[in-house]
């Protein structure tokens, strides 16, 4: 995928004669870190080749991306893999809600902090239904717990946001980034856990524009770019939310 570190081992690669390819879910990461070649999909954050199971689209996106090893240099290389990617099937899940009912996300951003614990704590049953289930859960990466991270993402919209990283080994900027993934993945993990078949989209939808999780990381992603740290403005520009969201108006 086309992140800051593997656009560097691309850059390594094709330094030792081994052709590469990237495949960027966020066009704007290829423009800016630009490796050597990168194919850019259209399809959902977490998923650069399609619905799980779809092995014809899979294919296709594969071959697309690997015939860009035959464009001529110097690069970088940038093609749109054009065909509209598919998500899953929401016709599966017609009918699909939350089994919980949320509060209407708070209008003024000094709420969210009561909000979102309220929500992470009415989740908390299904996620560790959901944990148990699977056997692991792809929260922690940030190396907080969950109420850690509530704390932390919500200080970044108040009137002191914070200035140095939490986590000694990483950066500010790092931090935030796998705090909004460890946010996400908690309530997308708790959603998968309850009743009912659910599409990606449908959950997507859910996050964004029917929780207070959702409505704080699209503060967090415009109020951070004005950040003193310009790893942390990066991150806020280009990592947080995803492009479908930016450009969305929440009417659909």
């Amino acid at each position: 995928m086309c992140t800051r570190a593997v656009s560097g081992l691309a850059h390594s690669f094709e330094d030792q004669g081994i052709a590469t390819v990237c495949i960027a879910l966020v066009p704007q990461h290829a423009q800016r870190i630009k490796p050597p070649r990168t194919l850019s999909v259209p399809s959902e954050l977490g998923r650069p080749l399609g619905i799980p199971g779809d092995v014809e689209v899979h294919t296709r996106v594969l071959r697309h991306a690997l015939s860009l090893i035959e464009k001529p240099g110097p690069g970088p290389v940038i093609e749109d893999f054009t065909e509209d990617a598919p998500n899953s099937n929401s016709s599966a899940a017609e009918g699909w809600s939350c089994a919980l009912s949320f509060a209407p996300p708070p209008a003024d951003s000094s709420d969210y902090t009561s909000a979102l614990v309220e929500e992470i704590q009415l989740l908390h049953p299904w996620f560790e239904k959901g944990r148990k289930e699977r056997g692991y859960t792809s929260t922690g990466t940030s190396g907080m717990e969950i109420l850690t991270v509530a704390s932390f993402l919500t200080s970044f919209v108040s009137k002191h946001p914070p200035q140095e990283s939490p986590i000694t080994d990483q950066s500010l900027g790092d931090v935030l980034k796998l705090a909004v993934e460890d946010l996400k993945a908690y309530y997308y993990e708790s959603a998968t856990a309850q009743p009912g078949m659910s599409s990606s989209s449908d959950m997507a939808h859910w996050l964004w524009h029917e929780t207070t999780a959702g409505q704080l990381i699209k503060s967090v992603s415009q109020t951070a770019q004005s950040h003193a740290d310009e790893m942390v403005k990066l991150v806020a520009a280009f990592t947080l939310v995803p492009v479908s969201e930016q450009q969305s108006d929440g009417s659909d």
